[in-house]
Parts: C-alpha cells; structure tokens; sequence
C-alpha cells in the first residue's frame, strides 16, 4: 500500500485549469492571439467549404481543386516553419491572405473573372491549411501544460465538426 502511495506520489503531476493561460500578461497576450488567429482561420476556412456551391463553375470540380491544395499548404507549412520561424510563417501566410482577400472583394462579382475567383480561393485554402499547422505546432510547443491541455480539446472538437 506504502509502494503503491509513493509510486503515485512520483507520477502525479499538476493540473492546470484554463484560468492559467491568463496568468500574465505575456501568457494573456499570446493566448488571446493565437486564439483570434486560429478562429478566424478556421471561419474562413468553412466559409470556403459553405460557399463552395456559389462559386462560378463545377461545382465538384471546384471542391475537388480546393481540396488538392490542403496537403501542399500543410507541406508548406511545416518547410516555411522550420525554415524562417512559426511566428513569421503564421504572420506570413494570414498577412497574405489579408491581401488576396481584398483582391478577391473586387474581382468576385465580375463574372469575366471566374477563373481568378477559383485561383485566389485556392490559394487563401492553401494558406489557411499552412496556418493551422503552423498554429498546431505553436501551441504544442508552448511549455504550459494547459494549452496542450487545450490544444487536444481542439482537435478532439474538430474531429466531432464542432469548429
């Protein structure tokens, strides 16, 4: 019973609540804006998806074309990750996509232009798939254990489709 004791005794380890992720200011900074970043992503993100059917074209080939981008972006991610830093690559990517965002305000309504909708579309998704790898790697790396904490409950809600 003694054994058992001292064996959990050594194992245990301390559980953080989400209350710690606004222990400091540095740690509230960084929480709030990765928290900002990853949802307006993943909004972006399903909006694509949403709208896939308004967008000029076939609609399957569509789906398929912004669906072949996913695994280069995520491929991108990583090698622009360990290549100039996560910070710079997330910055990268969603600055770019800020821009091409404002291209495709002006272009998306002019039915001359469909193939350039289609284009900018694929290359915000590819971004978008960039950035949430490069978010997953952040916040895994992150040395509080409350957002690993986090970071699984996010992908365990992602995969039940509750974004």
């Amino acid at each position: 019973d003694e054994k058992l004791k001292s064996v959990i005794d050594e194992h245990s380890e301390t559980a953080y609540g989400y209350v710690s992720l606004f222990k400091n200011w540095q740690m509230a900074k960084r929480t709030v804006c990765v928290t900002i970043a990853f949802t307006a992503s993943a909004f972006v993100y399903y909006q694509l998806v949403i709208n896939i059917g308004n967008m000029a074209g076939n609609t399957f080939l569509n789906m398929f074309l912004l669906g072949l981008v996913e695994g280069p972006g995520c491929v991108l991610g990583v090698y622009l990750s360990d290549k100039i830093g996560r910070r710079w690559t997330h910055f990268a990517m969603l600055g770019t996509n800020a821009i091409l965002f404002f291209v495709l305000m002006f272009t998306a309504y002019n039915p001359n232009l469909k193939s350039l909708v289609i284009f900018l579309c694929m290359w915000i998704k590819l971004n978008i798939s960039g950035t949430f790898v490069v978010s997953y790697v952040q916040v895994s790396l992150f040395r509080d254990k409350a957002l690993k904490e986090l970071r699984g409950c996010e992908l365990i809600l992602k995969y039940l489709n509750f974004p």
